[in-house]
């Protein structure tokens, strides 16, 4: 309803504008086109009060920001998601550039969150299936304890937490 309020208004105002226009003797094409006045006249009003607001709140927000390390604004996201950040600069750390991997969550994290998550974090190396990974990475569910089908022996950050490297990748 809002809505339909403000549409009469500025159909209103713009037929005032025209009526107004007319009777100042400007051709019929010329007042439609004074139309247009209308809009722009309304969205400067209303942008003033606005853009203070958001110059304002980016101040704060930079302020605010302004003592976080540059390592801490990277992980501060999964840090708020509750994800264990330390444990995919851990694994980052043992990648080669150009590696992939490929993620397995469990536990009681979302897979779907903690598969993003580690794809951002792990950033060069590209997520893939998990039958073309160089990497798989444990997160929060045990590794096989044999593994097969060219797989290295596990590699444990923590319990769950744990990369297995492919003895086939390059």
């Amino acid at each position: 309803m809002p809505l339909l309020v403000q549409a009469a208004g500025l159909l209103v105002a713009g037929a005032l504008v025209f009526l107004m226009a007319r009777q100042a003797g400007v051709p019929t094409r010329r007042s439609f086109a004074a139309v247009a006045v209308v809009p722009v006249a309304v969205a400067g009003m209303l942008i003033a009060p606005n853009l203070r607001n958001s110059v304002d709140s980016m101040r704060a927000n930079r302020a605010a920001g302004k003592g976080i390390s540059d390592e801490k604004a990277r992980t501060i996201g999964g840090t708020a998601a509750g994800l264990d950040v330390e444990f995919l600069d851990w694994t980052r750390e043992r990648m080669a550039d150009g590696d992939t991997f490929h993620v397995v969550a469990g536990g009681s994290q979302d897979p779907g969150g903690v598969d993003q998550w580690a794809t951002f974090q792990l950033a060069p190396n590209l997520a893939t299936d998990r039958a073309n990974a160089d990497w798989l990475i444990f997160y929060d569910h045990a590794a096989p304890k044999r593994p097969t089908g060219g797989l290295a022996a596990p590699i444990v950050y923590s319990p769950g937490f744990e990369i297995v490297r492919r003895t086939d990748a390059g």
